[in-house]
């Protein structure tokens, strides 16, 4: 098998490991088979979440792990290419559990050093999880316990006195194990499967993370070259300008009205009739003040919105 030179391929070379209910940390190196075989992201998820997770492990076990795995190019210029990947057992499915967001938790990570976090095992009172480069520290999080995730972010950075943290966090619904809680990062969610109850489950209430260390690429003068290129074919795509004006969302009305796939009453149907006022094309011109993108995007989805009536 050939080999993979970790430092100078986007990686940032270490998988670290905590165990909530011992307060302790590891560290172990990537190695260059397991990089060729998965390609960090959803890969390095899949991998870890099937070695260390047994099928028979209830979500709300203590367990169950929760994994932060960053897309193998995040931290670098490739435009898009910014999401991080959790994975758990699913509250909601009871299964394969993963969630994709465009925060900066993924970027933080990896700068700290680390292209994953497996985190196990349950904490004995609220807590969040600390990172800063090689400082890993488990802090009492009681104080945390019934704020909002915005309201627990903007605690956490007062606490530490550090507005370089990037804090990944649950809400009420989380703690209360909601079985389709996200976990939120900078108004950007993972969504799906209710990993957020993992966390809650946990008594796991924040992760909050810095680092400062670069994120390596063999040749810098070609990855800029090649971004500049395609950043120039994204922007004279013809999809950009609409789904930049109008978000994600503006394929819906293709959806419904022209493959009658649009989900629909828990999917019994595949169109929905009255769903005009949630349609972007209806509230993106009426109410959208600014576009906010996820880091590396060239194409922002995300909209700042006033309510104004």
């Amino acid at each position: 098998m050939p080999k993979v030179d970790i430092e100078n391929s986007c990686y940032a070379g270490k998988i670290l490991f905590f165990d909530l209910s011992t307060k302790k940390s590891k560290s172990i190196d990537v190695s260059s088979e397991l990089a060729l075989k998965y390609l960090a992201g959803d890969g390095f998820g899949a991998y870890f979440l099937n070695k260390h997770v047994s099928g028979e492990v209830d979500p709300f076990d203590k367990e169950n792990a929760l994994i932060i795995a960053p897309g193998l190019w995040v931290g670098t210029t490739i435009p898009t290419a910014g999401k991080t990947g959790f994975f758990a057992r699913a509250p909601l499915t009871n299964g394969w559990g993963e969630g994709i967001m465009g925060g900066r938790i993924g970027l933080a990570v990896k700068q700290a050093g680390y292209d994953a976090l497996i985190i196990t095992g349950k904490a004995s009172e609220p807590s969040y999880l600390l990172i800063d480069n090689d400082e890993v520290i488990l802090k009492n999080g009681e104080h945390l316990w019934g704020k909002n995730t915005r309201e627990c972010a903007e605690m956490i950075k007062k606490d530490e006195k550090n507005n370089d943290l990037v804090v990944a966090d649950i809400g009420i619904g989380g703690e209360n194990l909601v079985r389709y809680a996200v976990i939120d990062c900078e108004e950007r969610q993972a969504g799906r499967g209710g990993l957020g109850a993992v966390m809650g489950s946990k008594l796991l209430k924040a992760i909050a993370v810095r680092g400062d260390k670069d994120i390596r690429v063999k040749d810098p003068e070609k990855l800029e070259k090649l971004t500049l290129e395609w950043h120039e074919k994204m922007r004279n795509s013809s999809a950009f300008k609409d789904d930049g004006y109008y978000g994600t969302g503006e394929f819906l009305e293709w959806m419904n009205a022209e493959r009658g796939t649009f989900p629909t009453r828990n999917w019994r149907e595949g169109v929905f009739d009255e769903r005009k006022h949630i349609d972007p094309y209806y509230w993106a011109p009426k109410y959208s003040i600014k576009n906010k993108a996820c880091i590396q995007c060239t194409k922002p989805c995300g909209k700042a919105f006033v309510i104004k009536e």
